[in-house]
């Protein structure tokens, strides 16, 4: 470098004050980021510096990067934030450092306004702004140092955005309701050591009569109080922030010791939101959808609380059970032998003992302090009566009475804090619990990045001491993918569940995701790629499953292409419907010939279906029609007597059924266009055919019959001569293409994977057999 240069440089860069004793750098107008470099190979991350609020809370952003280590024996004082990023905003806003501007997305922007306004001058970890975010070099560094940086930093603020309709109240809601849990939660009360006896023996106080009794009814109280707000309603909203759907966020959260979650200008902590909804996820059976209000019928409960509810809790187990090593915690709390050294569940062991042990003491003597403290007050009631002779004997009568009624009512409403996440479950429970939160993480949380896919659960997977491969941004999606699945695998064979989402069916992206084996899912195309839905992949909403009694079997074969499934081949498909093409509505608003043209094409690939459908098969289930089969499968619903076939279908099968011609034939095709004209005479025929197909455009399926006489539907990529196979560990059938044309040991041969099926009579697992059970190889 010149003199001059040099000089240049020397005067762009602003030296600013020690902060912690350690040298700070201030934003220059230059390359920051090769101004402030981080050494490879050390455990060094940047933080920013931003200054106090001095005037007002729209005044400029101020801010200066340093450079710490995370090194052994080194404990800098830091803290993180959490949040999604978004858009940016016209014009863009910046943080300032001198006469540096350094250009920040709005959401940035108002989580640090709420900081600065609330803690002053602060020191934290972003990641779009401590991390040069155009260097693939420096990402491959700083991601695996994520789980250390989230889980050292003394504060992660959660920021899920500014305030909303409803936001405030269901952010009240949930910290009045935290109280109504049982357990502690949260060891920083504690300065991260186990419980003390002192701590342990007031919580037992706190289970003996009458301190229960009390604190029960109090309870009831409080959640009276809480069902008149209007808090609840808004709480679904809330938890469907974009924070609670990206994947970056899910191992954020999970990571952190103590995190603040901030809404607007509302904060709770994170224990108190999860006591919370806890309390929020116990009421399932009582809330009352249309009235808005509390009451005792089932099957109530607003679907997406319940369903955002689960996340919430998937995660919060993650939270609970992950082990964080002592050496992550300051330097005093390190070398005292009483820290807290695995698990924050190991923390609430204690109170968990306390509870198991007092809760039957509290069920046997509730009522017996009720009737004391009825009689209490009868007796007082008595002696003012006798004082007092004026008073009504019947008033004082009613009054109590009344009062005892309401003191019942309320301990039955209020009832003993159940457990919650804190149920007594084995080790084989705990595993599926987090196999099922990362295939839910991987299904419905969304990355800008498909890499990030990956890269995000690597700072929790390397926290349960898996071996991961290095991140990489210069390797293909597909190659990541590929290393993720693979260790996922190894890790719980579990896992094999999201081969629903491998195969064929990603073949319009294989120029992106490259040269992988079609068992590999392309888990940045999640969900929607093949014609499951997501309830496959959730043990809890999962009503079909094919393979209930198959335990899943894999092994990685060879050079690591190649994975060995246990399972059964059951048949192959014999008939197969081209792919559907949506009939536009405006296409039916022409004269009679366009519209007729329209419906051709579409009627005579349905009608041909079922033609064979109705030459082949007989109903799997006793009373079952020909017509409810074929609606089942179309619906893809479980099979029962009670499925009622609408009018409307019922009319369009005999309708289509008419047309007795062999496919594809000159005479199925001028059935097919008589089929079009009468149902434009059938509106409300015509709109059932209309939708089906809709539907089966939009999720990209044909239908298809196998030759045991089975009907059923895949992707758009399935074909005659594939095979069906029912693969431990995956609740669906699997479509497979051989790639050998020697049926002489079908299990000999090596298969690609197309898509997950649904086979009409398999659903149920009446298809499987455990003695059937061979190795099957996917390449």
């Amino acid at each position: 470098m010149s003199n001059e240069s040099g000089s240049e440089l020397h005067d762009l860069l602003q030296v600013s004050q020690l902060v912690n004793n350690h040298p700070t750098i201030a934003l220059s107008r230059s390359s920051l980021y090769d101004s402030i470099p981080i050494p490879k190979g050390s455990k060094t991350i940047r933080l920013l510096d931003v200054e106090r609020l001095h005037h007002h809370y729209h005044e400029p952003l101020v801010g200066s990067l340093r450079v710490v280590s995370l090194q052994d024996g080194q404990y800098p004082s830091f803290t993180a934030l959490s949040y999604v990023w978004g858009e940016y905003s016209s014009p863009r806003d910046v943080l300032r450092s001198g006469e540096t501007e350094l250009e920040i997305t709005r959401n940035c922007r108002d989580a640090l306004r709420r900081l600065r306004q609330r803690h002053g001058a602060i020191t934290i970890w972003i990641d779009a702004i401590c991390i040069n975010q155009d260097s693939p070099d420096e990402k491959k560094h700083q991601i695996p140092l994520m789980m250390e940086i989230y889980t050292r930093a003394e504060t992660v603020y959660i920021w899920l955005g500014m305030e909303s309709q409803g936001s405030d109240e269901a952010m009240d809601y949930l910290q009045s309701a935290s109280t109504m849990h049982d357990f502690p939660f949260w060891p920083k009360r504690d300065n991260y050591k186990r419980p003390t006896l002192t701590r342990r023996i007031v919580y037992a106080l706190s289970y003996l009569p009458p301190c229960f009794f009390l604190r029960v009814f109090a309870n009831a109280c409080k959640q009276n109080w809480l069902h008149a707000t209007d808090g609840f309603r808004h709480i679904a909203p809330l938890l469907g922030r974009e924070w609670f759907t990206r994947a970056w966020t899910f191992q954020e959260g999970i990571l952190a010791r103590d995190s603040v979650v901030l809404c607007g200008s509302k904060v709770i902590r994170w224990d108190a939101l999860a006591r919370g909804l806890e309390h929020v996820h116990a009421l399932q059976a009582t809330f009352d959808s249309a009235k808005g209000s509390f009451e005792s019928r089932p099957n109530t409960y607003p679907s997406t609380l319940a369903v955002a509810c689960e996340a919430f809790r998937q995660t919060l187990w993650w939270w609970m059970t992950l082990d964080r090593s002592t050496r992550y915690l300051n330097d005093r709390q390190t070398r005292n032998s009483s820290s807290l050294g695995q698990t924050f569940r190991d923390y609430q062991s204690p109170y968990i003992h306390i509870y198991d042990d007092f809760t039957p003491i509290y069920k046997s003597v509730a009522f017996p302090v009720i009737l004391l403290v009825i009689s209490l007050v009868i007796s007082l009631t008595l002696t003012v009566h006798t004082i007092l002779s004026s008073l009504a004997w019947g008033s004082v009568c009613l009054i109590w009475t009344f009062y005892f009624l309401r003191v019942t009512r309320f301990l039955n409403e209020a009832s003993i804090p159940s457990r919650g996440i804190l149920q007594k479950v084995d080790d084989t429970s705990e595993a599926s619990w987090l196999v099922e939160s990362i295939v839910q993480a991987l299904i419905k949380r969304k990355a800008s990045q498909p890499r990030d896919k990956s890269y995000s659960l690597y700072g929790i997977l390397k926290s349960i001491q898996l071996q991961l491969p290095e991140v990489d941004h210069n390797k293909s999606r597909g190659r990541v993918f590929f290393e993720l699945f693979s260790v996922l695998l190894q890790w719980q064979p579990s896992f094999v569940i999201l081969l629903l989402e491998a195969g064929a069916s990603s073949n319009s992206t294989t120029q992106e995701i490259g040269d992988v084996p079609s068992w590999v899912p392309d888990f940045h195309m999640l969900p929607g790629r093949t014609s499951m839905s997501e309830e496959y992949f959730s043990a809890g909403s999962r009503q079909l499953n094919a393979t209930s009694m198959l335990e899943p079997h894999v092994t990685i074969a060879g050079n690591g292409t190649t994975l060995l499934v246990r399972g059964h081949l059951k048949t192959h498909i014999t008939y197969c419907t081209s792919q559907f093409q949506e009939i536009h509505r405006e296409a039916l608003m022409l004269e009679d010939d366009a519209t007729l043209d329209a419906l051709d094409e579409p009627i005579h690939e349905f009608a041909s279906w079922i033609y064979i459908v109705r030459r082949e098969i007989q109903p799997t289930h006793p009373r079952e029609s020909i017509a409810k089969a074929i609606f089942t499968t179309l619906d893809r619903a479980p099979p029962s007597e009670d499925n009622h076939v609408p009018d409307e279908f019922d009319e369009l099968y005999r309708m289509v059924g008419r047309m007795d011609m062999v496919p594809h034939s000159h005479d199925a095709r001028e059935a097919a266009s008589r089929i079009a004209r009468n149902l434009c005479q059938r509106e409300s025929v015509l709109e059932t055919f209309v939708d089906i197909i809709r539907n089966l455009a939009c999720q990209g399926r044909r239908l298809f019959v196998t030759a045991d006489g089975s009907l059923g539907s895949g992707c758009k990529d399935v074909i005659v001569g594939d095979r069906l196979a029912l693969v431990g560990g995956v609740p669906a059938p699997l479509a497979l293409r051989s790639s050998s044309d020697d049926d002489a040991d079908l299990y000999a041969a090596s298969y690609r994977v197309i898509c997950s099926t649904f086979v009409h009579g398999w659903m149920d697992g009446s298809a499987q057999q455990q003695s059937d059970m061979k190795d099957i190889s996917l390449v």
